[in-house]
């Protein structure tokens, strides 16, 4: 038996980065919150920047922004995605319509049910996985409509890395979303962004300001930041990923909370991470280069050129012979996952039902997403690539017999 447990995604993190959280929860945080306030606006051009608990609450106070601006207007959100969007749009108290994703590229697919877009008071774009969505292209369709064009809302938090034509993913929407949880491939142990990055948005998001509680010290989220570091590696982290109630991995619907300012020890902890990002992303990329060799024509392309994918996973769309086998436990101890499961507009409990479009029903059904992290050794990626090419020459009832194959990868 092969004891490594994979992570499913990886956000790098070091003792000094845990001591800066703790300095900066004794100290207010003022001065981290200062410097990483600071590096956003540089990297990513934005004219005004909101530091919040969370990438959920950002992107909650950014919906209210836009019904601010177009009253009784709805928020346009993908059928497919994070269950945190539809969290959002509870926390904000916004109406809610649904477009489709074209399942083979993840791209906005706004003529998927054959009908004209509702005059919205903004359209929320994600970037899955950090696969870069065409947003120019968007804003163009968006133009040709018959009724004025809504804001974009960019929602970068699964694409630290990404980037198109040199620019990061998060600078291309009216207003943007960052998220600094601890899957997200930088990391504070929480907390998140909102950027408005033309003038306009800039006073959208100035008005935002008594809309947002007073910030917490962020104690609690030092230990389990803390016990991140300790447990977030292969060799450990089959312990914690055998406990059921700690649902790692698993898509969680959470109930909505007010939004809050992010907290000192996040901040603290925000600002010595930013240097590891860069490296990480590097690293992402060349391990999800060689996998998708031997993905072939399952993989999800970067469209355009200019385009380069931040791949916090490497998302790969099955056959439906082969959907089957996404969720074995040797593709599981890898850290190969589905994606999410369901459709937002079917997700139970959510309060904005709707018909599943084809794009996103596919997605559920078929998608899988792999690990590409630095934590991923050599036999790791080997291990990878023989459950890949294994699942390419075979039918569902042929998964039998690949943990003896992996045995003999060492």
């Amino acid at each position: 038996m092969i004891w490594r447990h994979q992570l499913p995604v990886y956000s790098p993190l070091s003792l000094g980065a845990l001591a800066g959280g703790v300095g900066a929860a004794l100290s207010g945080g003022g001065s981290a919150k200062a410097r990483v306030d600071a590096w956003i606006r540089e990297r990513y051009g934005a004219r005004q920047v909101l530091l919040t608990d969370s990438g959920t609450s950002a992107l909650a106070l950014a919906m209210q922004a836009a019904v601010r601006r177009s009253p009784g207007k709805p928020i346009l959100l993908p059928s497919y995605g994070c269950y945190d969007l539809v969290t959002a749009a509870m926390a904000a108290g916004v109406e809610v319509g649904w477009y489709d994703i074209e399942p083979t590229n993840l791209q906005p697919d706004l003529g998927a049910r054959g009908a004209p877009l509702p005059d919205a008071a903004a359209i929320v774009v994600v970037h899955h996985w950090g696969i870069p969505a065409d947003i120019s292209r968007l804003r163009a369709l968006l133009a040709a409509g018959a009724h004025s064009a809504p804001l974009v809302i960019e929602d970068a938090a699964q694409a630290i890395g990404g980037s198109v034509e040199g620019r990061p993913l998060g600078g291309f929407g009216d207003l943007s979303v960052l998220s600094f949880g601890r899957g997200k491939g930088m990391t504070g142990g929480g907390g998140g962004a909102l950027l408005a990055i033309g003038r306009e948005a800039a006073d959208l998001v100035d008005g935002l300001a008594s809309d947002v509680r007073s910030a917490e010290r962020g104690g609690g989220s030092l230990v389990s930041t803390g016990a991140q570091w300790l447990l977030a590696r292969p060799a450990l982290y089959g312990v914690p990923a055998s406990l059921p109630f700690l649902q790692l991995g698993a898509t969680v619907f959470r109930a909505p909370h007010p939004p809050r300012k992010m907290s000192a020890a996040s901040a603290g902890v925000l600002a010595r991470t930013i240097p590891l990002q860069e490296a990480e992303a590097q690293g992402r990329g060349r391990n999800a280069s060689r996998l998708l060799r031997s993905a072939g024509d399952w993989s999800i392309p970067v469209t355009g050129p200019a385009a380069r994918a931040g791949y916090l996973r490497l998302p790969v769309l099955l056959p439906e012979a082969v959907a089957p086998l996404r969720d074995s436990p040797e593709a599981r101890r890898l850290g190969i996952m589905p994606g999410y499961p369901i459709p937002l507009p079917v997700l139970p409990g959510s309060p904005f039902p709707g018909t599943p479009a084809p794009g996103a029903a596919m997605l559920a059904a078929r998608l899988v997403t792999l690990p590409v992290h630095s934590l991923l050794r050599e036999t790791d990626l080997a291990r990878i690539e023989l459950v890949l090419k294994t699942w390419r020459r075979a039918h569902p009832a042929a998964a039998t017999g690949i943990e003896k194959k992996f045995d003999k990868i060492t």
